[in-house]
């Protein structure tokens, strides 16, 4: 199974990383270096562990929502009566 999330959020990013008690911070128009003219934001967060181990578990989240998310969509809605 691939770890790999398409196009994840700032957002998903910051609610993964608390959900994880990871300790985000965040700056909301920072931009990277490479990519100075475009003030996506970044997210920093005290090292719990090797970088690897924690983008795998922030990946894990996202993917892990993103599943019950699309599996709430697709159920069909009762009435409440």
């Amino acid at each position: 199974m691939s770890r790999a999330v398409r196009q994840p959020s700032l957002k998903e990013i910051l609610q993964a990383a608390i959900t994880l008690g990871l300790s985000p911070e965040t700056a909301e128009r920072a931009a990277s270096p490479g990519l100075h003219w475009e003030k996506l934001g970044n997210i920093t967060m005290k090292k719990s562990g090797s970088k690897p181990s924690m983008l795998k578990s922030i990946a894990s989240e996202i993917v892990r929502v993103r599943q019950k998310e699309a599996q709430a969509a697709t159920e069909p809605k009762r009435d409440k009566r």
